[in-house]
């Protein structure tokens, strides 16, 4: 146990096991490694160095990745590496230089060391840095490794040091020792490297680079250090030649910072999947198969940008487009689900497939993302069905359920992942045809068109799909020409929008947008922080009543609650359940469909409150039947306690700060109701929140007949929410 995934591994009993090793010099490093060392690693039986094989003996421990680490598991580990350091017979310090969790093995007590990276440097600080990083996050059993490693030499310089990374190799040094390594052909990410995180990517993929050294070329500024990181031909149109050796070209841009290499590796893939097509049409017309080739591109520009995502370094490519002769222009059709970091994120939980089958267009990137995450297997169909004429573009009779790509037929079950979905017509037709060949089938898709779907009232398709991720604006209802002027300028592309009715008074047109895309992550549990620096105190409420959104009865329930993707946070109040039941559990179950919003209204019940949590609700209102009996036991995180200053069934005035006493245990936020300003939107009783919001640590809100900025950006001074309705939405579709 324990050996890494890429030897090779036979076992021949339960106690002996050969392991190939992938290189020559592996082999050799591994095989000094084991004559020399005498403890803590596995018993070695025999070595065979015509095949690059060792046989050893078996570990039936567990990697330090499996077991809880202890105060006991670190100073055995301390010690075990003060003894890998010692006694060295030619007087070299020896190196493990690849100490992580995986090769680690605790077993009946002890510690093993697997899989040698490197045999032999004169710094020994690469495994105590390795094990303090890969292993170690705990400050007391840190400062206990060291205890336990104080007769190592520098052992307070470790402490000090910056840590440098090079490729498998984690290195506290200096300058002048670090250069004694002597590894030129290994890039270092230095400590001022630039690295991706979450906050780098936003819904529109945008990427923040502090310099476009290099880069010139390849990247659109938006505003100071803001860059688009795709690469889309519908932007900058080129040969297929042009490709070929563009990406041929990206290529001697390596190494750079991460940050930067992931949009190098965007360009490259852009390329390579645009050939990778271009091929795919030629094996399909029987007149050429270079498919392979641009396939294995496409698939190494993916993996290195899952690299990228993950800070690991990327591999210089090794394959090229050299094939391809053909000068003309790639045709001008968009290829979807390309925002990387989401279909990152996305592919990486759905864990459960066996093989999937991608249709075309939207879905060429699907496979090769699945293939690097979890090493499934996937095929291409051309199909489909264009969702704005219905015009099928695929024939029954002739189409081949077989993978064109290497011929083989599909197994006996396959899952069927769509990149953009409006009708789902496509992922339909296409289980049914595997179906009648005896294929069973999930379907799924990487992006939902809800623009699509409410335009034509139909989300039948939400209740079918098995694998559901974020909900797409980007296309069917935008324009090439929009997304043009999105890619050179966001802020004009806010200009477009608000012509298809997105106005508002309370909040800028790129806050607006933001939450947009916020609220379409979200929904699927995807967190994609945005360009901008958001904080709010808004919230949005609506009122339903007599299944209409008070204040928009003319418009449709969907084109009413459309609205709510654009704000930071909503509460909705069914007003039918402080007369009797509730008639609008359809329309709220739509509602949390959109965003995970907050419900209230007449809440009188326990089992009323678990529905609604059960449902989706964010967060549960309740008010005028509020109780410490009613709330006990639900989480306080997840309810809000209304507190009207007038009561609305004796009509006699409220004393706010003693109920906020009584609540404060029971719930996380407070909405003051001005009752007597509520509805109006002539202005909110905005000092008395304030003066309420300074007895309470929950947050606290405004709510009622607020109807300025002004009276927003006073409760923002104080933290205090500031609730608005009927205001935004009589002038939303103005």
């Amino acid at each position: 146990m324990g050996i890494r995934k890429i030897n090779d591994i036979f076992e021949y009993d339960n106690s002996i096991v050969k392991v190939v090793k992938e290189s020559k010099e592996m082999y050799k490093n591994e095989k000094y490694a084991y004559n020399l060392l005498k403890q803590n690693i596995p018993k070695t039986i025999n070595f065979d160095d015509k095949n690059n094989t060792i046989i050893m003996e078996k570990l039936n421990g567990k990697t330090l990745n499996e077991v809880q680490i202890d105060e006991v598991i670190i100073v055995k580990l301390a010690n075990a590496i003060k003894k890998l350091h010692s006694n060295i017979k030619d007087g070299k310090v020896f190196v493990h230089g690849d100490l992580h969790k995986e090769n680690i093995i605790y077993c009946n007590g002890e510690i093993y060391f697997i899989d040698f990276s490197c045999s032999k440097y004169d710094i020994p600080e690469v495994d105590f840095s390795a094990v303090e990083i890969h292993i170690i996050n705990d400050k007391n059993l840190l400062e206990l490794f060291y205890r336990t490693l104080d007769i190592t030499p520098n052992t307070e310089k470790l402490k000090k040091e910056k840590v440098k990374h090079c490729l498998n190799h984690l290195i506290w040094a200096n300058k002048e020792n670090f250069e004694a390594i002597n590894i030129k052909s290994k890039r270092i990410i230095e400590e001022n490297d630039e690295l991706i995180c979450e906050d780098d990517f936003d819904y529109l993929g945008l990427i923040k680079l502090s310099d476009n050294l290099k880069l010139d070329n390849l990247v659109s500024k938006i505003d100071n250090d803001i860059y688009i990181s795709r690469s889309k031909e519908y932007y900058k149109k080129k040969t297929y030649n042009e490709l070929v050796d563009f990406r041929e070209n990206l290529k001697k841009l390596f190494p750079l910072e991460i940050k930067k290499a992931f949009v190098v590796c965007e360009y490259m893939l852009n390329a390579s999947y645009r050939v990778f097509y271009e091929d795919y049409k030629k094996s399909l017309l029987s007149e050429e198969n270079n498919i392979d080739i641009s396939q294995k591109c496409m698939e190494e520009d993916v993996k290195n940008i899952i690299s990228c995502i993950q800070n690991k370094i990327i591999d210089t490519p090794n394959y090229s487009l050299k094939h391809i002769k053909n000068d003309i222009y790639p045709e001008n059709r968009l290829i979807e689900a390309d925002h990387k970091m989401l279909l990152y994120k996305t592919i990486n939980n759905i864990t459960d497939c066996n093989h999937v089958v991608c249709p075309l267009y939207s879905a060429i990137l699907i496979g090769p993302f699945f293939k690097a995450l979890h090493g499934t297997d996937y095929s291409y169909v051309k199909f489909g069905v264009h969702d704005q004429n219905m015009k099928n573009i695929y024939d029954e009779k002739t189409l081949n359920l077989f993978d064109i790509t290497s011929n083989k037929s599909f197994p006996n079950e396959v899952q069927i992942i769509d990149g953009n979905i409006g009708t789902g017509l496509t992922l339909v037709i296409l289980k049914e045809l595997f179906n009648k060949n005896n294929i069973s089938c999930k379907i799924g898709s990487l992006e939902i068109s809800y623009e699509y779907m409410e335009k034509n009232h139909d989300f039948s398709i939400l209740d079918i799909l098995d694998y559901k991720s974020y909900v797409s604006t980007r296309h069917h209802t935008i324009t090439d020409d929009i997304v043009n002027i999105l890619c050179n300028n966001p802020f004009n592309y806010t200009k477009i929008l608000k012509k298809y009715g997105f106005q508002h008074d309370f909040l800028s047109d790129i806050e607006l947008l933001y939450n947009r895309g916020k609220t379409i992550c979200e929904i699927n549990n995807i967190f994609i922080k945005s360009i901008i620096n958001y904080d709010s105190n808004f919230v949005l409420s609506m009122d339903i009543m007599n299944k209409k959104i008070r204040y928009l009865e003319d418009y449709s329930i969907e084109k009413a609650i459309s609205i709510i993707r654009d704000y930071p946070k909503v509460n909705i109040i069914d007003l039918d359940r402080f007369y009797g039941e509730s008639q609008s559990l359809e329309i709220i179950s739509k509602i949390l469909k959109i965003k995970k919003v907050r419900v209230g209204g007449g809440i009188r019940k326990r089992e009323e409150i678990q529905m609604l949590l059960d449902m989706g609700a964010d967060k549960v209102i309740i008010g005028t039947h509020a109780t410490p009996e009613l709330l006990r036991g639900f989480n306080p995180e997840r309810i809000i306690v209304g507190l009207d200053s007038i009561d609305r069934r004796t009509n006699k005035i409220v004393n706010i700060s003693e109920k906020i006493k009584i609540f404060e245990p029971y719930c996380s936020e407070f909405n003051y109701v001005s009752v007597e300003h509520d509805g109006k939107a002539h202005g909110g009783d905005v000092d008395n929140a304030i003066k309420y919001s300074k007895i309470t640590k929950n947050k606290f809100n405004c709510v009622g007949g607020i109807s300025s900025k002004e009276e927003m950006l006073k409760l923002r001074k104080y933290n205090v929410g500031c609730t608005i309705g009927r205001k935004i939405q009589e002038g939303y579709f103005e």
